[in-house]
This record gives C-alpha cells, structure tokens and sequence, in this order.
C-alpha cells in the first residue's frame, strides 16, 4: 500500500470529516458532480432523498446501483487511490458472473 503523498479528502482533514460540515461539504460535491455528469440520475436521487414517494424495493435498488459507480469513483478520487479501485475492478470483472448476478439479485430475479 502507498502511502498518501498529500492530503486526502479534497484538502479536508480526517478530523473534518468526522464532523457534520465536512460530510455536508463532501456530499455537495458529490451531488455536484453528479448533476454535472448525469442529470437524470442525480434528479432521481433527489427525489429518493425528499422521501415523499416511496420508491418500491427493487427501483430503490436500481437506483442504488445506478449510484454505485459514481459513489466509487467519487471516493477514489478523495483517497487518490484510482489505481488500486481499477486493479480491484479488473480483477472482479474479469469473470462476468459475480457482477452479473449481484445485479439480478438486486432487482429481484437471482439465476436469470
């Protein structure tokens, strides 16, 4: 494991984090970067967070896992750990099949 060259978290100190403002500040720039990448999904995830609509289990899900790579990408980027998530990528895609079913069991029909 590489040890961290600068500081981690966008400047902010692990402290920070700890504490409500430093997660306030992280996920307005997450939900940033989301807008500016994927309108529709960050919409999506607003309308999840308002909780006026109760979304059925398997939308939540795929609204979950629509996330995911974003969040994952997000947070790799936080930690400059880029390399190692492509590594550990490349590893766990190269058989299909775990992805695969991870997916359909999430959306609620595991073995098709």
């Amino acid at each position: 494991m590489r040890a961290l060259t600068q500081p981690p978290l966008n400047g902010m100190s692990y402290e920070e984090l700890r504490g409500v403002r430093g997660v306030q500040r992280l996920d307005a720039d997450f939900l940033g970067l989301l807008e500016q990448r994927e309108t529709q999904l960050y919409q999506r995830l607003l309308v999840y967070r308002e909780g006026e609509e109760r979304l059925p289990p398997q939308t939540a899900s795929g609204l979950l896992l629509d996330l995911a790579p974003h969040l994952e990408r997000f947070i790799a980027k936080l930690f400059g750990i880029e390399a190692e998530m492509a590594e550990s990528q490349a590893a766990t895609l190269s058989d299909g099949r775990v992805p695969a079913f991870k997916k359909a069991f999430a959306r609620g029909s595991p073995g098709s």
